[in-house]
């Protein structure tokens, strides 16, 4: 099954940002969100991994790259792209979010 990713631009930068279910927040914990440069959420996974017997990840493995699509456009990221099978207004209304565009 294709899965679907969001570009977010700021100063011809582009993210991808995945859509949906996060396997490798599920298989990895916080380390993906380390790598990715969201630092804080991925220092407060590893340690609600290590007091929760790593329960918490198959709850962060729903959430997570919703937060990370949050916080780049927190960061001042705008919609630039859409690739998979879903069209902009589908993530938009998955996510219940509206991107600003660049």
């Amino acid at each position: 099954m294709a899965h679907s990713t969001v570009g977010l631009e700021k100063n011809g930068l582009i993210k991808e940002c995945p859509v949906g279910f996060s396997w490798t927040t599920l298989f990895f914990g916080g380390f993906p969100a380390l790598l990715r440069g969201h630092a804080l959420m991925g220092l407060i996974q590893i340690i609600l991994q290590v007091l929760t017997a790593s329960l918490s990840a198959l709850v962060f493995a729903f959430i997570y790259n919703k937060m990370y699509i949050n916080y780049r456009l927190e960061d001042g990221y705008k919609f630039a792209q859409v690739s998979g099978k879903k069209g902009k207004e589908e993530i938009e209304a998955d996510l219940g979010i509206k991107f600003p565009e660049v």
